[in-house]
């Protein structure tokens, strides 16, 4: 079993929408994804129950996928994750926009942090602190956890690469994929709970927003296919 998550000290980065569509490209590689959602606004979980209320309700589409269950962090974490991920390949836990308490102990145990990131100066320089924090605590655990920072353009008008890349030169980072602009893509994606893969695959789109989700599902699944391959070297 190996367990992910993502974190950042603010909200808003792409955390949640990241790990959805993470969970479901495992899944479609054959894994068995246990989802874990704590947060009180229970996003992914909501996410999930207006997936499935879609797909009944207006898609008739069958689409599988992984199991989402929220849940409360105890004190003995990583006992907890390991009662719950029994019989799992994978486990993905969500995270508030913060790190303290549950994140920090998560860090003690996970295999893989995500750490995503908007492109914007306050966003990246929020990166750039928990990458520090998270190379602190690889060096108390053997160089553990692995970590990558990734960059997400979910903003409706684009920010070039370039103006932020070097903010990360000199970090320990294994996948930094930018995804390019399509913030809308994403916003009817989460209407309806999918991941913005399968958005892509149901067809029911106006024509005006095939391209743009078209071209969103590309680079999400180029980013975690990056991601999946990192896993399996684990």
């Amino acid at each position: 079993m190996k367990v992910i998550t993502a974190i950042s000290p603010k909200g808003g980065v792409g955390k949640s929408t990241l790990l959805y569509n993470l969970a479901k490209a495992f899944h479609d590689i054959g894994m068995k994804v246990l989802v874990l959602d704590p947060d009180t606004n229970q996003s992914l979980y909501r996410a999930y129950e207006r997936r499935i209320d879609f797909l009944e309700t207006e898609s008739g589409v069958d689409i599988d996928y992984p199991t989402v269950s929220t849940f409360t962090p105890a004190k003995l974490l990583k006992r907890q994750i390991e009662d719950l991920g029994k019989g799992y390949d994978i486990v993905i836990v969500d995270t508030y926009g913060k790190i303290e308490g549950y994140q920090i102990a998560l860090l003690e145990f996970v295999d893989l942090v995500i750490v995503p990131t908007q492109p914007n100066q306050s966003a990246i320089n929020n990166a750039l602190d928990t990458c520090q924090y998270i190379e602190g605590v690889r060096e108390e655990n053997d160089g553990y956890p692995i970590y990558g920072v990734s960059l997400l353009n979910f903003a409706k008008n684009g920010v070039e690469e370039r103006q932020y890349r070097k903010n990360f030169d000199g970090v320990n980072t294994i996948f930094d994929m930018q995804t390019r602009p399509y913030g809308k893509a994403y916003k009817l994606a989460d209407r309806k709970g999918l991941s913005v893969t399968e958005l892509d695959k149901i067809g029911l789109l106006k024509k005006v927003d095939e391209e743009s989700c078209k071209n969103a599902a590309i680079d999400m699944r180029r980013l975690c296919k990056e991601i999946i391959e990192v896993v399996e070297e684990l």
